[in-house]
């Protein structure tokens, strides 16, 4: 009896073992989807924001104004090429933050490379690469690419925590501790800035 007993007790361990492996499964894949769902509602949500956009000569003089008031030596048709970007890829209400977000990543250098972070807004490559396709990090050191892509990220933040004063943070990490370094560096610049 005692072997029988043994293989039944054995037997019932695989089933329960397998069930929870099962379940496991069935719920990951379940988390999965509500993330996907997710993603597709914030993109949904992004296309409807810059279709209602439409060019603002104010606005764009203002993106200008503020790019020149940090980067005075910077080409004035390479102003207005970022400041057009800016304009055309975030919605209003986050523009006057991807200023800030490009002088504090990469002082407005289009080369600017750390580590796995690229170009103008530094996007982190390992990250990002999945979600934009990216299937090569040059990619991203095309300024028109890099300010789409960083504007993308930055309205995601604005989106999904709206709620939280200091939203922008969650362009540079979901961690707290560089959080509020990140902050007060944004909050620096943007005292110096017109808002759009």
């Amino acid at each position: 009896m005692t072997k029988e007993n043994n293989v039944l007790g054995f037997l019932i361990i695989i089933v329960v073992s397998f069930g929870f492996m099962f379940y496991n499964i069935f719920h990951l894949l379940s988390q999965i989807k509500v993330v996907e769902e997710q993603s597709m509602n914030w993109k949904q949500n992004y296309e409807q924001c810059i279709s209602k956009e439409a060019f603002n000569q104010s606005k764009q003089e203002v993106i200008v104004q503020n790019i020149q008031n940090l980067r005075p030596r910077l080409d004035k048709s390479v102003v207005n090429d970022y400041a057009n970007l800016i304009q055309k890829y975030c919605p209003e209400g986050v523009q006057t933050h991807m200023v800030a977000i490009i002088e504090q990543e990469s002082g407005y250098n289009p080369g600017a490379k750390n580590h796995n972070d690229y170009g103008l807004g530094q996007i982190n490559y390992s990250t990002w690469k999945k979600f934009f396709e990216i299937k090569n990090p040059r990619v991203l050191l095309d300024s028109a690419t890099n300010i789409r892509l960083s504007c993308k990220i930055l309205h995601m933040a604005y989106v999904s925590h709206s709620d939280h004063p200091k939203w922008y943070a969650f362009y540079h990490s979901w961690n707290s501790v560089p959080q509020k370094i990140y902050i007060k560096k944004i909050d620096k610049i943007l005292k110096g800035l017109k808002n759009e």
